[in-house]
This record gives C-alpha cells, structure tokens and sequence, in this order.
C-alpha cells in the first residue's frame, strides 16, 4: 500500500475533499457522502455517513440520517447504541446528548456517570466544562462538580 497525496487522491478515485489523517485514516467527501481513507486512497470500508469525524482512541464519529454513533477502523459500529448528538473522544471520553441531555461515554459506549447535564464539552486535562439550569461549571471524569 504506497501512500499518495491528497491531490493525487482526488484526481484518482474523484473525491471532493480529503482531511487531515488520523490513526492512519483520514474523512473523504464524495457524491454529498463522507467516509474514511486509507494513505493509498482506498475507501477503508463501504459504508457510507452524513457525517464523519476524525479517529481517536480507535474509533470516529459519524452521523448517518438523525442516528449518531461511534465506528472503528472497519466501519462498523463501537459498540451497541446511538445518539442524537456526539463528539470524538478526549482522553478517552465522549460528549454526547440524548434529546436534551448530555453526558459523556467511555469507549464502549456506556456512560461515564449517572448525572445528566443540558450541554458537555470534551475532556482537557482530566476535567470538562458542563451547563446546568443556566450554570457553568467544571466537572471530573467520575461527573462530581469540581470545587471553585
């Protein structure tokens, strides 16, 4: 498998746009749909999303009609369930939302804490930001509030 640019990849396999590559795959557009490449240009699998965001921790994000959820490198799903709305792990948790609830996953999809927040932010160094009834606040990756 010989890597070839960007530009080389478009021209070839006629794809609209190509990200930047992450754990050796990188989002291709083509025909209004996104998917992942491989560093030859080859489609990674045969799926096809909406929506497709970078891979982190062995899995991306991707959004398919109003389902969102987690793939690996193959195409198919993380684990068992979906979301109406995600993000793409920070240090090994993800921001997702149910309807109005946010809250945030491990890796396998199951949730991280029990506590349900209005909006969730990622993970940097150990803590996320989190919005409740109009308040503001930092939480730990267990979900408890953290002490300002």
């Amino acid at each position: 498998m010989k890597a070839i640019t960007k530009e080389e990849m478009k021209s070839r396999f006629g794809y609209e746009d190509i990200g930047e590559f992450h754990e050796g795959l990188a989002m291709a557009l083509k025909d209004g749909k996104r998917f992942h490449v491989r560093p030859d240009g080859g489609p990674a699998y045969l799926a096809k999303f909406d929506d497709v965001g970078d891979f982190s921790g062995g899995l991306a994000a991707v959004k398919l009609g109003i389902s969102c959820f987690h793939i690996k490198a193959d195409g198919t799903p993380g684990y068992i369930g979906t979301f109406s709305d995600l993000e793409d792990f920070h240090e090994g948790l993800a921001a997702v939302k149910i309807g109005n609830c946010g809250f945030h996953i491990e890796i396998d999809g199951k949730p991280a804490y029990d506590n349900r927040f209005d909006s969730v932010g990622h993970f940097l160094d150990g803590l996320s930001w989190v919005k409740k009834d109009g308040r503001r606040f930092r939480i730990y990756r267990d979900g408890t509030e953290v002490e300002e």
